[in-house]
């Protein structure tokens, strides 16, 4: 990165583009439309357009002239696809959509309760764009009053559902026993974060992962729930991951 003049900071951003020209490489793809892109992007900074571009190369350079033990080069082929009218939806749209067909055959009038987290927020945002369908959708202050309030419209007759994801699910654990006490329907979305799930430490490159507390929240469920714990093979290290405080 020197001949582009970038410092310590712009130059280490550029590690991305090398091993993206690398993966380019391995799976036989063009640089070129990342090529426009970049420059399309750095339109006002060419200079950082330039150091990108020289980085996706070296990269994509680095696999043609080194053997890499056990790294092969693979082409894949454009999947068929049927001519028609297709759509791209997301995972959380899928949900939301699932949620509203599933509240139309109960019969039932639909109340989500959630707080902004990563990645449980896109659930929330979907469902405010469908009021059409009587749904309600209820931002909270916190965790707890978003979960509460889910567990008071089911006690109304709605469908209560809230959702979160990792530390959030922590913060539900007590709210999550006062519906098991009370017998009261309640749907809770656990939006697993990023990450392999046998990883104890987060790494520096994703800073969002919860190692396998999303997994063990999901198994072990609270403390004040009535039922025997299942079976697990998450060990003491694991168990002590789940925690109702937030971490």
């Amino acid at each position: 990165m020197k001949p582009f003049g970038l410092g310590n900071k712009e130059a280490l951003r550029c590690k991305n583009m090398w091993t993206l020209g690398l993966a380019l490489w391995m799976f036989d793809r063009d640089r070129q439309p990342i090529v426009d892109w970049l420059n399309a992007k750095f339109a006002k900074a060419p200079e950082l357009a330039e150091a990108n571009i020289a980085a996706l190369n070296a990269g994509h350079a680095y696999g043609e002239t080194v053997e890499i033990g056990g790294v092969h080069r693979h082409h894949v082929a454009p999947a068929p696809a049927e001519p028609g009218l297709y759509r791209t939806v997301t995972g959380a749209e899928s949900l939301a959509l699932g949620l509203v067909a599933g509240a139309k055959l109960a019969g039932l009038q639909m109340f989500f309760g959630g707080y902004p987290i990563t990645p449980a927020s896109a659930l929330l945002h979907h469902l405010s764009r469908l009021k059409e369908f009587g749904i309600t959708t209820f931002q909270a202050e916190d965790e707890i009053a978003a979960i509460c309030s889910a567990i008071g419209a089911s006690y109304a007759g709605q469908l209560g559902i809230t959702s979160s994801s990792g530390p959030g699910i922590a913060l539900k654990t007590e709210a999550l026993g006062l519906a098991i006490m009370t017998e009261l329907p309640l749907i809770v979305v656990n939006s697993q974060r990023g990450g392999r799930l046998p990883a104890f430490r987060p790494r520096p490159s994703n800073p969002t992962s919860t190692r396998r507390s999303t997994a063990a929240t999901r198994m072990l469920r609270c403390r004040s729930s009535p039922r025997a714990r299942q079976p697990t093979h998450l060990n003491a290290r694991s168990r002590r991951c789940v925690s109702p405080r937030a971490t």
